[in-house]
């Protein structure tokens, strides 16, 4: 296999999607995954627009700086210092294989999912995908978008699937996949990481300036063990909530909208429990709904 072709093959495609409108400085941790290898040959073409400041850049098969989960605490720790240090316009953290991307703002402070889905969305036109979890926070941030928003079940398969079927530009999943129309539907890093440089050097506003406007919608996630059919939780889950009149949705799991907060349950595909996942404006009402499903379920 000629693993150049593949490089200059991407990186071509990665370049005709790039429109910088003023040169920026982005931090890029790629946790020791491959990344580094596309995006080294992207910033050599880019250089006179974009300066790429290098992270964990050598790739590994264990993945010695943090891991290959670009959400951990510890990533967002050590690149939102670079950036700062650096004076960078942005940070991005790559997961291990390339397909999540996280990012940090210039002040170095972690910039929520549902709040980079949403500036993609308020200036790519749609239709948008989201998953369950992305759409009940943007939704419950901007109750204008349901009815122009579709959304999915978690998963590569379901997002794309339904982008298809919608003929949706862009779909989101709040674990920091991106997925584009112009990429087969499918999720890259790399290209949400172009899209959102390219916006910000259109509106001339810093990182942080761009994503607060989306701000204000708290997300927690826990885990509870599943000791019992999830079906079984469903229906007292239901029964227990039905005096408080919320709406209900089974399209991923069990989601339970009471209107100024919400929370989805989940069994995991990968392991005995079942994924909490709470939102609410404040993050201690959203906590505490979390910790009161968790108890429920256990």
């Amino acid at each position: 296999m000629n693993m150049d072709h593949h490089v200059r093959a991407y990186a071509d495609f990665l370049e005709s999607k790039t429109d910088l409108r003023m040169p920026l400085k982005v931090v890029c941790d790629f946790s020791n995954g491959p990344t580094s290898i596309v995006a080294r040959e992207l910033a050599r073409r880019l250089s006179s627009s974009l300066h790429m400041v290098p992270m964990n850049d050598s790739v590994h098969p264990d993945f010695p700086a943090h891991g290959p989960d670009p959400s951990v605490p510890a990533a967002a720790t050590e690149i939102g210092k670079k950036v700062v240090e650096t004076r960078a316009d942005l940070g991005v953290i790559f997961d291990g294989d390339g397909d999540r991307a996280v990012f940090v703002d210039e002040r170095g402070v972690p910039v929520p999912p549902v709040a980079v889905a949403l500036f993609l969305m308020k200036n790519i036109p749609g239709p948008h995908v989201l998953d369950a979890l992305l759409y009940e926070a943007a939704t419950h941030l901007d109750p204008s978008l349901i009815g122009s928003i579709f959304a999915s079940k978690v998963g590569r398969f379901f997002i794309s699937r339904t982008m298809r079927e919608k003929g949706a530009s862009i779909g989101a999943e709040f674990s920091g996949h991106f997925f584009f129309r112009d990429f087969f539907g499918l999720d890259s890093a790399l290209l949400t990481m172009i899209s959102v440089l390219n916006l910000i050097s259109r509106t001339e506003a810093r990182a942080s300036s761009s994503f607060s406007r989306y701000g204000g919608h708290s997300v927690v996630a826990a885990k509870a063990c599943l000791s019992r059919p999830f079906s079984s939780v469903a229906e007292d889950i239901k029964l227990s909530v039905s005096s408080q009149g919320p709406r209900i949705s089974e399209l991923d799991g069990l989601t339970v909208d009471f209107g100024d907060r919400w929370v989805n349950l989940r069994p995991s595909n990968t392991e005995p429990v079942i994924r909490i996942t709470a939102g609410a404006p404040d993050p201690i009402v959203a906590e505490a709904l979390g910790e009161e499903f968790r108890k429920a379920v256990a």
